[in-house]
């Protein structure tokens, strides 16, 4: 839980510049999860949406959590 609301703390800290550089370090240093991603998710949505990602971390039982995100994508004219 305070991995996950760490990553998203820092991701919605960062600016425009500060997220292209995370980006960049983590293709190039980001340890890869069993599941095969380098935690890239969520600095992109950030990126393309431009707006601070909402959460949510609820827990469910000791182990278990339900984790919810919003992401806010303006509107194209």
């Amino acid at each position: 839980r305070s991995d996950l609301k760490f990553l998203l703390e820092q991701v919605n800290s960062l600016d425009k510049e500060e997220l292209t550089e995370l980006y960049k370090k983590q293709i190039k240093e980001g340890r890869l999860s069993d599941k095969g991603g380098a935690g890239l998710g969520f600095i992109t949505m950030k990126m393309k949406s431009g707006n601070p990602l909402k959460y949510e971390i609820l827990p469910f039982t000791e182990t278990l959590s339900l984790f919810s995100v919003e992401v806010f994508l303006n509107r194209i004219h």
